[in-house]
């Protein structure tokens, strides 16, 4: 019984050390920060699992509430399902004004997590209003117009800002959570 322990603690270590040494260190913090933790992949919750730095800001302006605010309730089918999906939040903003906003489970006004695909549709708003103000000449603008340094990169100097709102600037990506012995799962 002793010998086939330490046969096996022998491969674990062979195995860890195959593993760090094959360039997929990273996946012990990926352990740790889903699976041991009781995930399966990323999650909105795992910021606290990296290394964070703070971003100065100027005076915090808070969303103005329309006069309707929160007059009127989810309707119970919208409610039901932003519940199914394990929504953290529900907001609905018209005219630059809060007109209603519903939080989920521990989650409230002041929660923060992660928001993964929420940053390309504010990123893309953005842009818009760049395109709309002058300050970028349109969404067909190459990248480099404004990001100069993608010059030398092959895709890059080629991608328009249309292309990389859409997700289809050229570059060779598959976004994969689940697999670990992959480039989202090692850039992540």
């Amino acid at each position: 019984m002793k010998k086939r322990l330490l046969m096996l603690a022998s491969l674990l270590v062979l195995l860890a050390i195959g593993i760090q040494l094959g360039g997929y260190g990273y996946l012990w913090k990926a352990l740790a920060a889903t699976y041991l933790k009781g995930y399966r992949t990323a999650n909105i919750d795992d910021a606290s699992n990296f290394a964070q730095r703070t971003i100065r800001k100027s005076v915090e302006q808070l969303w103005p509430k329309d006069r309707r605010y929160d007059e009127r309730p989810l309707d119970p089918e919208l409610l039901a399902d932003l519940q199914r999906q394990d929504s953290a939040a529900f907001l609905v903003l018209q005219q630059g004004a809060l007109v209603h906003e519903t939080y989920f489970g521990d989650y409230q006004a002041s929660s923060r997590t992660n928001s993964f695909s929420m940053a390309k549709t504010i990123t893309t708003l953005q842009v818009a209003l760049a395109v709309k103000v002058g300050f970028i000449s349109s969404f067909d603008a190459r990248l480099i117009e404004r990001i100069p340094e993608y010059a030398n990169d092959p895709r890059g100097k080629r991608a328009t800002l249309a292309q990389l709102s859409s997700m289809k600037s050229g570059h060779d990506w598959t976004e994969n959570y689940f697999t670990p012995l992959n480039i989202t799962a090692k850039l992540f």
